[in-house]
């Protein structure tokens, strides 16, 4: 299970993008790879490959290693470290290790409304679904 997902905001902790804030575009689990949105920004010459492509320097969007980027927690818009934690009913959900809030699948932030997920996490709390 990756820990990092698509549309997800993250950080950049090293490289020539350091402190800079993204969302994450793809994700490449198997080659640990990341695309963010504006950001590891590289030149590429390119030659002219046909009539409607034209030859140029173009500004191209690089990859970057999932090591070098941390999640921003979307409940409090901290840094942190991202653990995987099973509910009872062996569905897994993504856990802040430094406060033990679960955070949102970005997917599931998109279906529903703000509050519709702090409903989600508070029945999590308060049904005691975590194992922590």
């Amino acid at each position: 299970m990756n820990k990092i997902k698509v549309n997800d905001n993250v950080l950049i902790i090293t490289g020539k993008d350091k402190g800079k804030k993204g969302k994450v575009q793809q994700v490449f689990p198997k080659k640990g790879k990341l695309l963010i949105e504006g950001l590891n920004i590289y030149k590429r010459h390119m030659k002219a490959q046909s009539e409607t492509q034209q030859a140029g320097i173009i500004d191209k969007e690089m990859f970057v290693d999932i090591s070098n980027v941390v999640l921003i927690d979307p409940n409090n818009n901290e840094p942190t470290k991202v653990g995987i934690s099973e509910l009872k009913d062996k569905s897994k959900v993504r856990v802040n290790k430094k406060t033990g809030e679960v955070i949102v699948w970005p997917r599931l932030m998109k279906q529903l409304k703000y509050q519709d997920c702090l409903n989600y996490i508070e029945k999590a709390l308060l049904l005691n679904l975590l194992k922590i």
